[in-house]
């Protein structure tokens, strides 16, 4: 028996057509995993069915559903795409309570910490998690929600390998044994492949099924296009460096020693990656470095040395992009924050006319995307970025790591973290965190 019947679903924007006839049912105990291209829609269709399109984000919707858009909007847990924006209170513990449980809850929510590894987060501040663990901790929230249906958008994309088939096989147990209905967004096909029910694609402003979609080829090709953007490492006994050595480094108040005994180097021309799986430290790491570089800060915990390189010219060339591209920019507007070079945006398949655009606006994969071009485009030769990848298709992705490499030959420098494995494809060099 079908719990909601979508017919004809469309949605615009400014009379600007984001899809139509959208045909969907969904019913009990469900695994339903929507993809396609960055900006297609995928996350508009959440935010209709949980309520902020048209009550938050104006837009037009039309279409039938049963029951009506007023009844679902009470049946659905929803998790945004920026894990961050799920969090309301300051500790995991108060984040939990939030949800209405309590220490007499049938639904041992300890339980579920340990299944989902975060047990011994259970004191901390959620300002601390990394963006794995808060994903991690709003699927926990989702489950205390008691709602019937989840919308999940991109739930794993801050996730490791090993962290993203936990998360994916305890919400299939789960959903089997609530009789629970699961909508997902998410680019990692072959992590869902087998615990969802219906694969469909956003192509040509409607949806397809997966097995008969353009994007199924797109999607397939993939890794043979990436393997040609990795380079045979030369061997240069000028090489412009920075060696690190970082003793060790844990929060204020924290028993755990985040990072110890942990050295390398950052070369110019090279792209680097900082691996390691969900709460290992590859943020810190990212901050912790800079801070050592711009501000001298942590001289006593972190070791730095300049081979064949000026200090001052590495100090002054330094720029972050973090995991939350918001955090970054400093102008409204896609043009201003370009400083005017729109032409940028063509770079990364991004439409030139979505410059007057408000930042806001934009899908979180456009937005990532033009994070970077606003990076590259300060001609900063040193650039951290933490998890560019995230939230994008397979081709826009390979477009961003193809301009990544195009970059790096001239001479700039990518700090990369994440745990993706097409990043990982084209790196010169990794550093790892255990």
């Amino acid at each position: 028996m079908n719990i909601i019947k979508i017919r004809g679903a469309s949605l615009s924007f400014d009379n600007n057509i984001i899809f139509h006839s959208i045909d969907l049912d969904v019913e009990g105990s469900s695994i339903i995993l929507l993809t396609g291209a960055s900006g297609s829609g995928k996350t508009s269709f959440l935010r209709i069915l949980s309520g902020s399109i048209p009550r938050i984000f104006k837009g037009s919707v039309g279409g039938f559903f049963q029951p009506s858009l007023k009844e679902i909007y009470r049946k659905v847990f929803y998790m945004s795409q920026e894990p961050w924006f799920g969090i309301a209170t300051p500790y995991v513990w108060s984040e939990i309570f939030s949800t209405g449980s309590s220490e007499k809850d049938p639904m041992n929510y300890k339980n579920f910490l340990k299944e989902l590894g975060l047990l011994h987060l259970y004191n901390r501040s959620t300002y601390t998690l990394s963006a794995g663990e808060t994903q991690r901790l709003l699927l926990l929230k989702a489950f205390l929600s008691k709602k019937d249906l989840l919308l999940l958008d991109e739930p794993t994309s801050y996730l490791d390998k090993d962290n993203a088939e936990l998360y994916a096989e305890t919400l299939y147990k789960f959903s089997l044994k609530n009789n629970l209905s699961i909508i997902i967004t998410d680019h990692r096909i072959d992590l869902w492949k087998k615990y969802t029910d219906q694969i469909y694609v956003f192509e040509n402003r409607s949806i397809v099924e997966y097995e008969s979609s353009f994007y199924k080829d797109v999607y397939n090709n993939f890794l043979e296009k990436l393997r040609s953007l990795s380079k045979e490492r030369s061997v240069d006994e000028k090489r412009r460096c920075i060696s690190f050595k970082i003793k060790y480094f844990k929060y204020p108040g924290s028993e755990r020693i985040l990072l110890k005994d942990l050295e390398g180097s950052i070369c110019e021309g090279e792209i680097i990656l900082v691996k390691g799986v969900s709460g290992s430290g590859k943020s810190t790491f990212l901050k912790l470095l800079i801070e050592r570089i711009v501000n001298s800060r942590y001289k006593d915990l972190v070791e730095v040395y300049y081979e064949n390189i000026d200090e001052d010219f590495v100090r002054r060339n330094i720029i972050y992009v973090p995991d939350n591209p918001f955090l970054f920019f400093t102008e409204p507007i896609v043009e201003e924050e370009l400083r005017g070079e729109v032409e940028l945006l063509k770079k990364l398949n991004i439409d030139v006319e979505k410059k007057s655009l408000s930042i806001k606006r934009l899908s979180s994969g456009e937005r990532r995307r033009v994070a970077f071009l606003s990076a590259i485009g300060m001609k900063k030769r040193f650039v951290f970025i933490d998890e560019p990848s995230v939230g994008l298709d397979p081709f826009n992705k390979y477009l961003m790591l193809r301009l990544m490499r195009e970059y790096a030959e001239k001479g700039f420098t990518f700090i990369i973290s994440s745990h993706d494995p097409h990043v990982e494809a084209v790196s010169d060099e990794i550093i790892y965190i255990r």
